[in-house]
């Protein structure tokens, strides 16, 4: 028997779900859903939901064909879990935390949230090691982006290490890229919306980065599975390794500032180191102690629409961002002893209603959570959706149909 997991189901979207079931049906000849794969899927849609894209939830059309619209409801079998296990120590925040998901927050829980707020707190250290380690989860990436070069600045400034401005190394059929298509790529490349000009999967792999040793960082692509070196895994730079090739691409330019316009190796140092690095090594790597992974450059093809064509640029750059600051979407998931929230609404576009839900409850503690800022109780109060109360419905009569000798 064939089980295929999927976590985080809040974030995948109907396409991307029939997709799956599409592939599935190729690979096995099989005209069952999802190729007669059993598919196991963990989540809370109470958490994000997808971004530009339909929720499983959303306009469920039921129909005899399989669409799309629909193909969330073969999943007939539900198990409800009822305990918010992380917060386990904390009962006072283990009720906040479920009044927060349901919009039902009370006066104590209330209090409790204003009693985090950043100005209540200046009792709190914020340099020692608990807090000035704890990430920083905001709502929109150019929020982290800013934070993120804020704390590096001040790390290499504090330890007075050297800060590396790494470029990308961008071809077209395997040569650099002439001058005045660089400038019309760079222009695109920062305006608010890069997207019209530039695609990549909707994923634009930065033409600049930012590091140094001791800078902490976040890997933006899966590397090796069964060590945990995945996608929002995190950890910090034991050190830059500027190859032979790298050092043609080298200059300086200011005191502590070196530039590479050809990126070069990185050792990463996980946080969470799996046990089975203890004793991984490369050869060579000897000099340096076990438990390190080197980081390569990878290939990614960016298609780029520059007048009246359409071009395939080859770029290469290191799959890593800095991890001092994270958009929610970033730490759905994921479980912190300490973190510094934002729940204050951007000044421009909306937030999704489940966001400030999803940024507390990183945390295990109230003693863990520091809110950065003032911020309206509104937006804990935005009504669930109807298509959402439905699919509730609908699970709460499937987990008793599937609890069922």
């Amino acid at each position: 028997m064939t089980f295929l997991i999927l976590d985080e189901i809040s974030m995948l979207s109907q396409e991307y779900l029939f997709k799956i079931h599409d592939i599935l049906q190729k690979i096995h000849s099989n005209n069952l859903p999802f190729g007669g794969v059993n598919i196991i899927a963990f989540g809370d849609f109470l958490q994000l939901k997808p971004v530009r894209a339909t929720a499983l939830f959303d306009n469920i059309v039921p129909s005899e064909t399989l669409t799309r619209h629909n193909i969330w409801l073969n999943f007939d079998e539900v198990a409800i879990l009822k305990k918010q296990c992380r917060a386990a120590s904390d009962p006072f925040f283990q009720k906040l935390l479920s009044e927060a998901r349901n919009r039902l927050l009370t006066d104590p829980s209330i209090a409790l949230l204003n009693s985090r707020l950043l100005e209540n707190n200046p009792a709190i250290d914020l340099l020692s090691p608990e807090w000035i380690s704890a990430p920083i989860i905001v709502t929109r990436n150019e929020i982290a982006d800013a934070i993120n070069a804020f704390k590096h600045r001040t790390h290499c400034n504090t330890n007075s290490v050297t800060e590396y401005v790494i470029s990308s190394y961008d071809t077209i059929g395997g040569l650099p890229l002439q001058e005045d298509l660089k400038k019309d790529l760079l222009q695109a490349e920062t305006t608010s919306d890069p997207h019209g000009k530039l695609r990549l999967n909707d994923k634009i792999i930065p033409r600049v980065i930012h590091l140094s040793k001791g800078a902490k960082i976040m890997l933006l692509h899966n590397f090796k599975l069964d060590l945990n070196l995945v996608n929002g895994a995190l950890g910090t730079v034991y050190d830059i390794i500027i190859t032979e090739d790298s050092k043609a691409h080298l200059s300086n330019s200011a005191p502590n500032i070196r530039f590479l316009t050809k990126p070069p190796i990185i050792l990463f140092k996980p946080d969470n180191p799996h046990p089975a690095l203890a004793n991984y090594s490369f050869q060579f790597l000897k000099t340096y102690p076990p438990g390190l992974i080197p980081i390569l450059p990878r290939q990614h093809t960016l298609k780029y629409n520059y007048g009246l064509q359409t071009l395939t640029i080859q770029r290469f750059q290191l799959d890593i961002s800095l991890g001092y600051a994270f958009t929610d979407y970033k730490v759905q998931g994921k479980t912190f002893s300490h973190a510094i929230v934002d729940l204050s609404p951007p000044s421009k576009g909306i937030i999704d209603p489940h966001s400030p839900y999803v940024m507390i409850s990183r945390l295990k503690t109230s003693s863990g959570l520091l809110i950065l800022r003032p911020f309206d109780i509104s937006v804990f109060e935005t009504p669930i959706e109807d298509d959402l109360k439905e699919e509730f419905k609908r699970q709460r009569t499937l987990d008793i149909l599937s609890s069922k000798p």
